[in-house]
């Protein structure tokens, strides 16, 4: 009886020795605020003054689609910037055109061009909403 529990007490031992174990491949994969540590990584929002910002384009044929849709997190908040469509030249993006954005609450904006065949387009939003400032950009599509 003696010798079952010295056995047990030793795999019991063992068993909570490894317990808070990371095995050697998690712990270099792990980001270094999740550290074994154990010290708490906060999450901040992305923007304070806005729920989400999306842009995006379309095309059908020649016809794009530009669009961006802004949802402030108050229906009191203003938003005020510009929609761009813009194409590729080389490694970098030029604007085609743009278009105003100014509204309050939730603002949907969507606008039509008529593009070049061969070219790749996407769209940009610069804009304010609340005190973000905020620069985002869709998919690019070629035409």
């Amino acid at each position: 009886m003696k010798k079952k529990e010295i056995v047990t007490l030793a795999l019991t031992t063992a068993l909570l020795m490894t317990a808070h174990a990371v095995p050697a491949s998690a712990a270099s994969n792990a980001p270094e605020s999740m550290s074994q540590t154990g010290s708490i990584q906060t999450i901040t929002p992305r923007w304070e003054s806005t729920n989400v910002v999306v842009p995006s384009i379309s095309i059908s044929g020649k016809q794009i689609s530009v669009s961006v849709y802004i949802s402030p997190k108050k229906s009191t908040t203003s938003s005020v910037g510009t929609l761009y469509l813009e194409k590729k030249v080389g490694n970098g993006w030029t604007p085609v055109t743009s278009w105003s954005i100014d509204g309050t609450g939730s603002v949907s904006i969507t606008k039509t061009y008529t593009g070049t065949m061969g070219i790749t387009y996407r769209t940009r939003v610069v804009v304010t909403t609340g005190v973000d400032k905020i620069d985002a950009t869709s998919t690019e599509r070629t035409v």
